[in-house]
């Protein structure tokens, strides 16, 4: 004869059916949480993007302009920014017969403005980069703006990895802006000029000493936060100091990272220097170097 098999009893069934509702809604609240926790990063990220695109209009605004000032506000949720100091160094190798040993150097030391956003909340790939502003810098080719309608800042997008986690980084970094003219010496005879622009970035309250007799040594700051949510960003120029040199033959423009954390790999410029040479020697070289304060609340 057959052995019937025992009915699950109701309250057997009761406890399992309550058990799987509980598994599918943490399961679905979880997935929800990621998916909430990743719009508001790419939200930051968006909003990063328009500060730092603001930002680097502001300082080209306020540059070699002492006490003009523009302020930006900001609202995140889990972007933090900071003003890292001492992050590039350019170096400007000047031919002429007016320097001593026929050679002259010129130091700009500068820090950037960073707007980070941990990647496990949102990411792009390691490595991703795209240039904020000007939308149109070739990046991966020159660290040199030219023209007079060039900029004296670069505002772009970076996923990097520092100090063993990952980043999605927008950055605002000063880069040399050179612009080309010439100037009359009596009657038709004219004589090529460059003039390069430089900022110094740094925080309000540390401000970096301009450069005397055309000669700085790296400045003295440590890394300021800014806010970690919400608040205003503000650029204020605090004057510039003018070097010129002339007899120029030619002039090589050199960048270095400082930092550790923020290597080569980081900014993404070519390793090769900017090189204008003049042959017939007789050329003269004016250099503006700035200092740009970013503050906050």
């Amino acid at each position: 004869m057959r052995k019937s098999k025992k009915a699950v009893s109701p309250v057997v069934a009761t406890v399992i059916l309550i058990a799987v509702f509980i598994a599918v809604v943490s399961a679905a609240l979880s997935f929800a949480e990621v998916e909430l926790s990743s719009y508001y990063a790419q939200s930051d990220l968006q909003q990063s993007s328009t500060l730092a695109s603001q930002v680097a209009q502001g300082i080209n605004a306020v540059a070699l302009t002492f006490g003009r000032s523009v302020s930006i506000g900001y609202s995140f949720k889990y972007a933090s920014i900071a003003v890292i100091p001492n992050v590039v160094k350019y170096v400007i190798q000047i031919s002429s017969s007016e320097c001593p040993n026929n050679m002259c150097y010129v130091y700009a030391y500068t820090g950037m403005l960073v707007i980070a956003i941990p990647a496990h909340y949102y990411s792009l790939g390691n490595d991703y980069m795209s240039t904020i502003y000007p939308a149109s810098f070739p990046i991966t080719k020159t660290f040199v703006s030219k023209g007079g309608s060039g900029s004296i800042v670069l505002a772009f997008t970076k996923e990097f990895e520092s100090n063993g986690i990952e980043f999605l980084y927008t950055v605002v970094v000063p880069v040399p802006l050179e612009v080309n003219t010439t100037q009359s010496i009596g009657g038709s005879q004219k004589i090529p000029v460059v003039r390069l622009y430089f900022v110094q970035l740094s925080n309000l309250a540390q401000q970096y000493p301009l450069p005397s007799n055309c000669t700085a040594n790296p400045p003295k700051a440590s890394v300021s936060i800014l806010s970690l949510k919400s608040g205003y960003i503000t650029v204020q120029g605090q004057g510039s100091q003018v070097c010129s040199v002339i007899g120029v033959t030619s002039i090589s423009i050199q960048w270095y990272p400082m930092s550790t954390l923020y290597s080569s790999q980081f900014f993404n410029f070519p390793q090769t220097g900017q090189v204008i040479v003049f042959p017939n020697g007789n050329a003269e070289l004016q250099v503006y170097i700035g200092d740009v304060g970013v503050g906050g609340p």
